[in-house]
């Protein structure tokens, strides 16, 4: 009698590593071969397994982590791939701003922190202007509230934004009435 065995290929787990960012959702491409119908990946961050194909994890916080993927196929063979991923931390944006006079020059300041260097700066002032300085003075055209955006970025391209109103007061305007009147009255 002839009997027909069928052997799979032995799974070799496999995926892409990509820049990753704290706070990102980042997309792992599974490049898994060998007829793989099964999948557990373990992000090293005490989040539950997942058993997507190719699934997306967020990390929320800056560091290195070991991913660990098992793949296996219908006949029970699996692989397991470990593989360090190094996730970026985002900066922690902060500004302060004087509140002024109309015409004074409103001084920003940057209180951003991050454990990377800040490389790159981005203020919209709320009135269509803005500025790449990391403490830009500005004076507005009119009063008013405005709505202040910063956004900075970091040396691993890493950014996050902060937004916050800035008050511009009036000038008073002297002015008084007066009224026509007799002496002796």
């Amino acid at each position: 009698s002839v009997q027909t065995i069928t052997v799979l290929p032995q799974p070799q787990a496999g995926f892409t590593n990509t820049l990753v960012c704290a706070k990102d959702m980042v997309v792992f491409p599974d490049t898994t071969t060998g007829a793989p119908t099964q999948w557990s990946w373990d992000f090293g961050d005490g989040s539950p397994l997942d058993a997507s194909q190719s699934p997306a994890h967020t990390y929320l916080v800056g560091g290195t982590y070991n991913i660990i993927l098992i793949a296996g196929n219908n006949a029970g063979c699996i692989d397991t791939l470990q593989m360090p991923i190094t996730v970026n931390s985002v900066p922690v944006p902060a500004f302060t701003a004087t509140s002024v006079c109309l015409g004074n020059i409103t001084a920003f300041t940057d209180g951003s922190f991050d454990t990377s260097p800040i490389t790159n700066y981005y203020w919209d002032f709320g009135d269509g202007n803005n500025s790449f300085a990391s403490n830009p003075n500005y004076i507005y055209q009119n009063p008013g509230t405005y709505t202040v955006t910063l956004t900075v970025t970091n040396s691993h391209g890493c950014d996050s934004t902060i937004t916050d109103t800035v008050t511009v007061t009036g000038i008073p305007v002297a002015d008084f009435v007066y009224d026509t009147v007799c002496v002796g009255s």
